[in-house]
């Protein structure tokens, strides 16, 4: 009987140590209602980056000037296109058009970025409006989300639940409490933890998302007894097969 008892208390053990504490599903769990947010910085453009760049005006002879040969043939139609039509940044942190040649690029935001280019434009031509845009802001999440993937982010000052959203949100047997942000800082990969079942989240460093950042959210270690509730049963079965074969052996 008290053999019986033991057996039954097992089973219910690994039963509830299968089930997700509650506070591990919670976000920005506090009693605080206020926390100071970090400032957005914006995104300083580095080599390799991708730049789409459109000089529109409505001199359709300054059009055909700035407009690349890939752009004439395939249109903007779709994302494989927007990269045929883009520029990238060289080694040197330097961008080539044409027309006006060489631009430099390190230490500017893209929008600072598109308003040097306005100016070196407005001096060669008039009545242009030009428009850069990031192509390349992508976001790699792996793990316990909904659906991992490579995301395109078009908000260019978009936080990390933003993302994990487009990703399915984080499911029940992934780790809030340590997400682990992999972003390339000076040549250097950093990484960041970062709890979101905290408030502190929000001054996170990584609160806002890079491009090229990758998003790890591993699994609650509960994960592993729930995925190994069949051989544990089976176990505990054979083991009552046992000791009932034991007790009539006895009698």
């Amino acid at each position: 009987m008290n053999k019986n008892l033991i057996i039954i208390g097992l089973v219910i053990l690994i039963v509830f140590s299968s089930c997700a504490r509650y506070n591990n599903l919670l976000y920005m769990s506090t009693s605080e209602i206020k926390i100071e947010n970090p400032l957005y910085t914006d995104y300083t453009l580095k080599p390799q980056d991708v730049l789409y760049i459109r000089i529109v005006s409505s001199d359709p002879q300054i059009n055909v000037l700035f407009k690349s040969v890939s752009e004439e043939r395939t249109g903007i139609a779709s994302e494989a296109s927007l990269y045929l039509n883009s520029y990238i940044i060289d080694n040197d942190s330097t961008i080539t058009l044409p027309v006006i040649g060489k631009l430099p690029t390190a230490g500017y935001s893209v929008m600072a970025f598109e308003r040097m280019l306005q100016k070196a434009i407005d001096d060669v031509v008039i009545e242009t409006h030009v428009s850069v845009r990031l192509v390349n802001f992508r976001v790699t999440i792996v793990g316990e989300v909904g659906r991992p993937g490579v995301y395109q982010v078009y908000q260019p000052n978009a936080t990390i639940f933003d993302v994990l959203a487009k990703a399915g949100d984080i499911t029940n047997s992934g780790n809030r409490n340590e997400v682990t942000v992999l972003r390339v800082e000076n040549q250097t990969t950093v990484n960041y933890k970062v709890d979101l079942g905290k408030i502190d989240a929000l001054a996170s460093p990584v609160y806002y998302i890079y491009p090229n950042d990758i998003i790890y959210i591993k699994p609650l270690k509960y994960k592993t007894v729930r995925e190994n509730i069949p051989l544990y049963t089976l176990m505990l079965s054979t083991i009552t097969t046992f000791l009932l074969v034991l007790s009539f052996v006895g009698k």
